[in-house]
């Protein structure tokens, strides 16, 4: 049922025009029941964007108020103001590039009713041209709507339109004031309503999409003071008036109807884009939209907030996931004189945490994001009150990932739950978690060093990373051997091995090979490394200088120089041989024409494959 209707001549035929078009529009099929209305009259009302989330309480759904930032000029606007007065806005405005307003264009423009008039009258033959045309089109009009599922079929109806013009022909002569044997020219007055329909589809905020405008002539009738009316049949299709019909299409089609222009500006902005983090989550969190025609407030968008997931909580070093990974541990030289000192690396340890003072508890967080809000944990003892901690989601929107709960007492059980708050809802609480803190241990957040298993080196904490860098010293006294660093934390393990020697030793060299994540100069001794390649060599217990290293014999082939380091040691990367001298070689080591040291080695023709 039309509400709303004006008392309007053509407003009944123009509507039940308007019902009999739009009947032929299909909608496609939809996973929803589809609503489908009528035409209704919704002249001065408004398009209304109304927002629907979860009670932060209760869960059950609550009307909340648009965050403001949302939405540009163009669409705050479009919400501002009823339709009816943005299309009559539109029809009125002047464009500076012509100086006209569309409704002066439709009459007076270069494809505008005159000309077609003009045109269309030529068409009749070579007698009849048309003259004094004039045009009288509504400047404001009326908004019809028609409701198919989610799709909206828009009507902007001006009635009253009136276009006057006459015109020669083979059977009279005068313009005016002819005879009966020289008849007036005819004169003509057409009455007609326009129609200027686009659809618009709804299935989301970012979606929103109104096609280019459609336009129709409808209820038009021939006033002819002189003329038969072959004339009128002429100019009308159906009940449309052509020429007014082509003009006003050619007029409208070229820019964007304030509707899509409005839409346009959202759809291609930074919170739908993904441009602003933040604003584009809220977007995404009111998901779900549904269309609706209210009689009495216009037609209403209900966009409903999808909701928030509860977080999970764990506390990882307790149950670390299982990895192929091992904690590792590697000096930077594979050698060193007992009472120096060497830096120690390692990698992939757990994170250095005292289970029986601190819990380091993780969050993990699904879908939607923080914007505007927070993460609420509460934790405590168990049996005991619940302290309540606000962690704001950063400026992006991201929640927080995990929380460090300290000052803690040793072998006490405690328990924690959470829940997610944007800017409009929050999600339920959490499972709650029971944690039992470790009884108290003063090395638990420590990597702790030794040599051989008995010898303390020191102590060290692990970054965030897993990795640690420190040095230690060898102690003086220690036998030239072979020895093993071990480094320990709670369950994780490392070891390494460390070549000794002890000060005054002979000059020594050896090729080396470094694994992934080693620092400094390679610290494992290889015998062999391939042909047309290069190597590192390191050595140890050399006077200051440079050190030559050649192949088999003090003048043989020269793999490359060293400088020597404060501590006496070289790491150098050389040059193997050709793959004409594969097999075993010497290295040796040649300092101010002297030989200090030589390796037994072997180089290998590089493996191909086929």
């Amino acid at each position: 049922m039309i509400t709303r209707m004006r008392p309007l001549g053509c407003l009944l035929a123009a509507a039940g025009a308007l019902t009999l078009l739009l009947g032929g529009i299909s909608e496609p099929r939809a996973q929803f029941l589809p609503v489908y209305t009528s035409p209704i009259d919704i002249t001065g009302l408004k398009v209304q964007l109304r927002l629907f989330a979860p009670d932060r309480e209760t869960g059950q759904p609550v009307s909340v108020p648009l965050p403001g930032g949302l939405f540009g000029p163009k669409m705050s606007q479009f919400f501002s103001a009823p339709l009816v007065t943005q299309f009559d806005q539109f029809w009125n405005a002047k464009d500076p590039s012509t100086g006209m307003t569309p409704r002066e264009k439709a009459c007076d423009g270069p494809d505008g009713i005159k000309q077609q008039v003009i045109k269309q009258t030529a068409m009749r033959g070579p007698s009849y041209s048309a003259y004094n045309i004039s045009c009288d089109l509504a400047a404001s009009g009326q908004m019809l709507v028609k409701q198919y599922g989610s799709t909206l079929i828009l009507a902007y109806l001006l009635t009253n339109n009136t276009v006057s013009f006459a015109s020669t022909s083979p059977q009279t002569c005068s313009p005016e004031k002819g005879s009966i044997f020289c008849p007036n020219n005819p004169r003509f007055t057409i009455h007609f309503a326009t129609e200027i329909v686009t659809v618009v589809r709804t299935p989301g905020l970012c979606q929103l999409i109104a096609e280019n405008g459609t336009v129709y002539v409808v209820a038009a009738s021939f006033d002819f003071q002189n003329a038969s009316a072959e004339f009128a049949h002429f100019f009308f299709s159906g009940q449309g008036f052509v020429a007014a019909e082509a003009a006003i299409t050619s007029t409208v089609q070229p820019q964007p109807l304030p509707i899509d222009d409005a839409f346009n500006e959202l759809r291609t902005g930074d919170a739908c884009t993904g441009k602003t983090p933040g604003a584009s989550s809220i977007l995404a969190a009111f998901g779900d939209l549904e269309t609706e025609i209210d009689l009495r407030q216009g037609i209403i968008l209900r966009a409903s907030h999808v909701g928030i997931a509860a977080p999970s909580l764990s506390v990882p070093v307790l149950n670390p996931p299982r990895s192929f990974t091992r904690p590792m541990i590697s000096t930077t030289q594979p050698l060193v004189r007992a009472g120096d000192t060497v830096q120690l690396n390692g990698q992939h340890f757990p994170q250095n945490t005292n289970l029986a003072t601190a819990l380091p508890v993780s969050l993990q967080h699904e879908g939607l994001s923080c914007f505007g809000g927070a993460t609420a944990l509460e934790w405590g003892r168990v049996g005991g009150p619940l302290a309540m901690q606000s962690l704001p989601g950063d400026a992006n929107g991201g929640c927080v990932g995990d929380y460090d709960a300290t000052n803690l007492t040793p072998n006490t059980a405690y328990q924690f739950r959470a829940r997610d708050c944007d800017l409009m809802t929050c999600s339920p609480w959490s499972v709650m978690l029971h944690v039992l803190t470790a009884k108290t241990d003063a090395t638990n957040d420590e990597v702790v060093l030794t040599l051989d298993g008995g010898t303390p080196l020191g102590k060290v904490s692990v970054n965030a990373q897993g990795k640690f860098q420190t040095p230690i010293t060898i102690p003086l006294g220690t036998s030239a051997n072979t020895h093993t660093i071990h480094a320990v934390i709670r369950d994780a393990k490392a070891d390494a091995i460390i070549q000794v020697t002890v000060p005054g030793s002979e000059a020594s060299i050896m090729m080396v090979g470094e694994l992934n994540g080693e620092m400094g100069c390679p610290n494992h001794a290889i015998s062999s490394t391939r042909t047309d390649d290069t190597f590192m060599l390191f050595g140890a217990g050399f006077p200051a200088g440079t050190v030559a290293i050649n192949l088999d014999t003090p003048t043989g082939a020269m793999l490359g120089t060293a400088t020597v380091r404060a501590n006496g040691t070289i790491c150098q990367q050389m040059q193997s041989p050709p793959a004409r001298d594969a097999g075993a070689h010497t290295l040796v080591a040649v300092q101010a024409g002297a030989v200090l040291a030589q390796v037994a080695v072997t180089f290998v023709l590089p493996n191909v494959v086929r």
